[in-house]
Formats: structure tokens, C-alpha cells, sequence
């Protein structure tokens, strides 16, 4: 009976020493899995970042070329109508002299 009871309490730390080992090693593996996981995350949190920066940087380019071409674009319309007005002035100026010239006295 010793020697059975003896036999099943050496089984039982034998059971028991390796859940102990597989626990060690599950853990483990979750700590190295936990740290590829955290490595993954930083470097995707990076490209996103500086992926986003240089969105950004892009569309404040864009914008401020729009914003330039508006001016641009009002200077241009400004200049077009300061040259309509100068030549209606200088047609209604021509007209007049002409038909000035053309009565008799």
C-alpha cells in the first residue's frame, strides 16, 4: 500500500511539474506574442503618422495654390475689366471727336 501511495504522489508531482512547464511556457509564448504585438502597433502607428503629415502637408499646399490662383484670377479679372473700361472711354472719345468733326459750322 506504501509503495502504491508512493507511486500515485510521485505521478501526482510528475502531473504537476509539468502543467508548471507548460504554464511557463504558455505564458511565454503569450509575452513574446504581446511584444511582436506591440512592436507591429508602434510601427504601424508610425507610418500612419507620418503618412497623415504628409497628406497634410499636400492638401495645405493645394490649398494655398488654389488661393493663389483666386488672386491670380481677380488681379487678371480686374486688369480685363480696367482695359474694357479704358477702351469704351477711348471709343466713346473717338466717336464724339469724329462726329464733332463731321458738322458742319
Amino acid at each position: 500500500m506504501k509503495k502504491l501511495q508512493d507511486s500515485h504522489q510521485a505521478r501526482l508531482k510528475s502531473v504537476q511539474s509539468s502543467y508548471y512547464e507548460q504554464l511557463d511556457t504558455i505564458q511565454e509564448t503569450r509575452r513574446k506574442i504581446n511584444t511582436a504585438l506591440d512592436t507591429i502597433e508602434q510601427k504601424t502607428l508610425k507610418e500612419m503618422k507620418d503618412t497623415f503629415i504628409k497628406l497634410q502637408a499636400a492638401s495645405k499646399y493645394d490649398v494655398d495654390k488654389c488661393i493663389r490662383f483666386q488672386d491670380e484670377l481677380k488681379q487678371l479679372g480686374d486688369a480685363i475689366q480696367n482695359i474694357s473700361d479704358k477702351c469704351k472711354r477711348e471709343l466713346s472719345f473717338t466717336t464724339t471727336w469724329k462726329c464733332n468733326s463731321l458738322k458742319p459750322f
